[in-house]
C-alpha cells in the first residue's frame, strides 16, 4: 500500500517484446485533452519510461497489462466518432482521447516489456473489465450516426472512463510503484475531467 471490438468473454493475452533501447525522448507524450477546443497539452511519461521499477507488485503489474487492454477500446470506439458524429466537439473530444490513450498505450507498454516477465500470466476476460462495452454496444455504436451516435458515444465513452477511473483507484490501494501511483493519479484526474466535458457537450 502506498500514498497516493472483441467478443465478451475472450481472453486477451498481451504478448512481451523486446526492449528496443530508444531513447524514452523518441517517444511520445501522453497528451492531456483540455477541453474541446483547447490545444492538447503533453503530460510527461518520463517515469514510466526509465526502464526496471523496482518497486512495483503484482498489482501494478496487473493494473498496466489491463489498462493497456482497456485504452485500446476506448481507441476502437473514438475512431468511429469522425464519420459518424452529428457535433463537432465529439470529433475533436473523440480526437483527442485518441491521441491520449494511444500515446499512454505505447508508455504502458514499454513499462510492461522492462518489468512482467510473463504478461500472458494476466489474462483478460473484457466481460469481466470495468466499464468495457460489450460487443452488442460497440456494434450498436459503430451501426449509429448523427444524434443517435453522439448520445452512446457520450454514454459508453463515460462509463469506459469510469471504469478506468475504478482501475486506477484499486492499484493506488493495492500497488507498491510511486511510478504506477503517478500514473494512475494521472489517468483519474485526466478521465475524470473528459467525463465531466462529455457530459456537458450532451448538455449544451
Amino acid at each position: 500500500m502506498h500514498r497516493g471490438i472483441l467478443a465478451a468473454g475472450a481472453v486477451v493475452v498481451i504478448a512481451a517484446t523486446a526492449c528496443t533501447g530508444t531513447n524514452a525522448a523518441d517517444d511520445p507524450p501522453i497528451i492531456d485533452p483540455g477541453a474541446p477546443g483547447d490545444s492538447p497539452a503533453p503530460v510527461p511519461t518520463e517515469d514510466l519510461e526509465q526502464g526496471e521499477d523496482p518497486d512495483h507488485n503484482e498489482a501494478d503489474a496487473k493494473f498496466m497489462v489491463h489498462m493497456i487492454e482497456h485504452h485500446k477500446q476506448a481507441l476502437e470506439m473514438s475512431e468511429l466518432a469522425e464519420d459518424r458524429a452529428d457535433r463537432d466537439a465529439i470529433v475533436s473530444i473523440a480526437e483527442r482521447i485518441y491521441d491520449g490513450q494511444d500515446a499512454e498505450i505505447k508508455a504502458m507498454q514499454g513499462w510492461v516489456n522492462s518489468n512482467v516477465e510473463n504478461p500472458e500470466d494476466y489474462e483478460i476476460d473484457h466481460s469481466e473489465m470495468k466499464g468495457m462495452a460489450s460487443p452488442e454496444e460497440m456494434d450498436e455504436l459503430e451501426g449509429s450516426s448523427g444524434d443517435d451516435f453522439d448520445q452512446l458515444f457520450v454514454d459508453l465513452m463515460v462509463t469506459h472512463h469510469e471504469g478506468g477511473v475504478t482501475m486506477a483507484e484499486n492499484v493506488l490501494i493495492n500497488g507498491s510503484s510511486d511510478t504506477i501511483s503517478g500514473f494512475a493519479n494521472e489517468v483519474i484526474s485526466t478521465q475524470r475531467g473528459e467525463i465531466a466535458r462529455l457530459e456537458n457537450i450532451i448538455d449544451d
